[in-house]
Order: structure tokens, then sequence, then C-alpha cells
């Protein structure tokens, strides 16, 4: 993940089943939060139609 974060044009993120605060704190506990960037992930809480989150990620990024 550290090198992705390192290439020009390459965006990382997250697309979770779990709401958007406890992402930040799972990714935290692991030293990842910074390596992502969360404002474009898609979480638990923008569909109960989990394959829905696909398309939010996609239009995000």
């Amino acid at each position: 993940m550290e090198a992705v974060v390192r290439e020009p044009g390459m965006i990382s993120s997250v697309l979770t089943g779990n709401i958007g605060p406890n992402a930040r704190v799972k990714l935290a506990a692991f030293g990842l939060d910074g390596l992502v960037d969360l404002s474009i992930g898609a979480y638990g809480a923008g569909s109960a139609d989990r394959s829905a989150l696909v398309d939010t990620a996609l239009v995000r990024a």
C-alpha cells in the first residue's frame, strides 16, 4: 500500500460494509488510514445493497 501511495495517478480507498467511522477506526488500528483516501470510499451506510457500493466508489474515484 505504501508503494501505491507513491505512484503518480494512483488512488487507494476502501469499499466496505462497515459504516465510515468504523472503517476509519479499523484502518487506524493498523496504521493504514493514512494510506487510503477515505473521502472517496464507499461504506455500508450508503446502501443496504452492498453491490451498489461498487458504483458509489467508482463515481467518487
